[in-house]
C-alpha cells in the first residue's frame, strides 16, 4: 500500500497547476488532499495482477515513481526555502519603505503620518534602533509625548551601538526626566 501511495503522490504531483498569489506553497500544501481522493483509485489497478512478469514490470515502475517522487519532494523543500527567503526580504522592504515614509512625512511636517508610519516599521521590525530613535524626537520635539520620548530613547539606548549618538540621546533623556 505505501508504494501505491507513492505512486498516486507523484501522479497527482505531475498534473498539479495552482495560480494565485501564493501558487507555489498551494501546490505544495494541495497534495495531501489529492493523495487522500486518489489513493484508494490507484490500490484497485493491482489487485488484478498475476503474472510475475507484470509484477515485476510494477515493481520498477514504482521504483521510478519513487525516484520522480523524491525529485519532487526534493523540489518542494528548495520551493519552500525560496517562499521564506522572499517573505524576510519582504518584510524587510516593507519595513524600510514604512521608516523612510515616516522620515517624510515628519520632513513635512505631518506628524501623525510620520508616527504612524514609523509605528509600522516598529511592528515589522521592533529592535530597529533607528525606528526609536526617530520615534523619541518626532514624540519629544512635535507630538509633545513626553513619555513616548523616554521610552523611545532609552530603548534606542539598548540597541545602538553608536556612542556618538549615545551620548545625544542621553543627554535628551535627562532633560526629560
Amino acid at each position: 500500500m505505501k508504494r501505491i501511495l507513492f505512486t498516486a503522490v507523484v501522479l497527482a504531483f505531475s498534473g498539479l497547476t495552482v495560480t494565485g498569489e501564493n501558487a507555489p506553497e498551494k501546490s505544495v500544501n494541495s497534495l495531501d488532499n489529492i493523495v487522500a481522493s486518489d489513493v484508494s483509485a490507484k490500490a484497485g489497478d493491482v489487485r488484478g495482477i498475476n503474472d510475475e512478469k507484470d509484477v515485476t514490470g510494477l515493481i520498477y515502475a514504482l521504483q521510478q515513481k519513487e525516484r520522480e517522487l523524491q525529485v519532487a519532494l526534493d523540489e518542494i523543500a528548495r520551493l519552500r526555502a525560496w517562499i521564506k527567503k522572499i517573505k524576510a526580504v519582504s518584510e524587510s522592504e516593507s519595513a524600510t519603505m514604512h521608516y523612510n515614509m515616516g522620515c517624510m512625512y515628519k520632513l513635512y511636517k505631518q506628524y501623525a503620518k510620520a508616527e504612524g508610519e514609523f509605528l509600522k516599521a516598529l511592528k515589522i521590525s521592533p529592535d530597529d534602533p533607528n525606528i526609536h530613535y526617530n520615534l523619541g524626537i518626532l514624540y519629544d520635539d512635535d507630538l509633545g509625548n513626553k513619555e513616548g520620548a523616554k521610552k523611545h530613547y532609552k530603548r534606542f539606548l539598548e540597541l545602538s551601538p553608536s556612542e556618538q549618538e549615545r551620548a545625544q540621546v542621553q543627554e535628551w533623556l535627562s532633560s526629560l526626566q
